[in-house]
Parts: structure tokens; sequence; C-alpha cells
């Protein structure tokens, strides 16, 4: 299962086949919690509440998460996540590294392939006539 960091997320998200495939079947509680995406104004829905165990090497860590039905990734790690285990970042070396319990330990990050594509949606519907562009703001 990939998992993507996003430092702007304020959430935990999992998608719901992500969910299905691993052995966190059921989901604790759910929640009348609204989400929204990066614009701030586009609602997210979301089915409820999963806890998830996340191994990194030596390391189990446990967050809740919010499951939803589709995601640019499996799992996103949002910053509750990134608060919670001190979760560190480095550019120069491209690794992300973890602390619990005076346990460290560090992964590398992957590239992001050159055909790297995110599903968008608009919050407002626009028509762009055949042969021409605009710009969306």
């Amino acid at each position: 299962m990939y998992a993507m960091i996003d430092t702007g997320a304020t959430h935990t998200l999992i998608t719901e086949k992500a969910i299905r495939s691993t052995h966190h079947s059921k989901f604790i509680r759910t929640t009348l919690q609204q989400l929204y995406q990066a614009d701030g104004y586009t609602p997210l829905p979301h089915l409820g509440l999963v806890e998830l165990t996340i191994q990194i090497r030596n390391i189990a860590t446990k967050i809740l998460a919010f499951v939803v039905k589709r995601l640019c990734t499996d799992c996103l790690l949002g910053n509750d996540y990134l608060k919670k285990y001190k979760v560190k970042i480095d550019n120069g070396t491209n690794t992300v590294s973890i602390r619990l319990n005076n346990i460290e330990t560090s992964i590398p990050m992957e590239e992001t392939p050159a055909s790297f594509r995110l599903p968008v949606t608009l919050v407002n519907h626009i028509y762009i006539p055949p042969h021409t562009h605009t710009s969306v703001k």
C-alpha cells in the first residue's frame, strides 16, 4: 500500500478500497465532523473513522483515519500523524524519519513519477469551447 505525506492536510485519510485490502475491516465509529478539500470550501465526504496501524521499519504507529471513497493515493498521512510521531522530512537526503519512545528510524522517499496525474474537480462549472483555452481560478 502506498502512503503520501501531505503537510497541508489536517487529517489522515485512507480510501475505502485500501481499508478493505487490510485487516482493518471495521470502522470504529461514524462522525458528523465535516471535512473540506484544500480550497477550504469543497466538502470531502467520508464514511467514518478507523484506527490504522502503520508499520515503519521497526516502529508500529497508530492513528485515527477518515475513510473516503477516492484519493490520489491509498493513504494520505496528514498533520495529525506528522505531529503525533514527530515526523521529519529531509529533502537533502530524501528521507523521512519517525521517532517513538526514543527510537528513531528513517525510510527513503520515492521519486514522483514524471507521468503523475491527479483528478481535478472545479468548484464552479465552466464551459470551454472546442479549440480554445482558458484560465480557471
